[in-house]
């Protein structure tokens, strides 16, 4: 009986780190996604000319990218952004596959949960003017998307 309880405590104490180890991963797995995402807005407003917008949806657990009409102007008039190569719109869901139990906690962007692009690929916020102080999107255990104003640089902490 002795045996089978120390085999269990060393199985247990080889498996928490183990599963925090994995489940820092795929925070950070997530929030490299969403640089690159952001990244990618960034460009598509610059090569397009047009403002772009990832709209963050804490409660939903998931982000769209969205870009403005060149006919009708306006973030409230921007239409999600179809993937050429797929044809399908743009929305990363995490606490699923490949992100499962990672968890969007937060999104602090200019007094909203938008972040956008104009056509120079400057930072916007949420209300569409310049982005004055640093945007950051939370995935707890403070891991974080950071957008600087100014420069647009997103980067990721830690």
């Amino acid at each position: 009986m002795v045996a089978v309880l120390t085999v269990a405590a060393v199985l247990a104490a080889v498996a928490v780190p183990a599963m925090t180890s994995t489940m820092g991963m795929r925070r950070s797995a997530a929030a490299a996604q969403v640089a690159r995402d952001l990244r990618l807005a960034r460009e598509i407003a610059a090569s397009d000319a047009l403002p772009t917008w990832v709209a963050f949806d804490v409660a939903g657990n998931h982000y769209t990218l969205w870009v403005e009409q060149r006919a009708n102007p306006g973030r409230a008039n921007a239409l999600p952004w179809a993937d050429p190569a797929t044809g399908r719109e743009h929305m990363q869901r995490f606490g699923e596959s490949e992100f499962a139990g990672v968890s969007l906690v937060s999104a602090s962007i200019g007094g909203g949960t938008w972040a956008g692009f104009d056509w120079q690929g400057r930072p916007l916020s949420f209300s569409g003017a310049a982005l004055t102080t640093t945007a950051a999107i939370g995935f707890g255990s403070g891991v974080e998307v950071l957008i600087e104003p100014g420069t647009g640089h997103v980067g990721i902490v830690p």
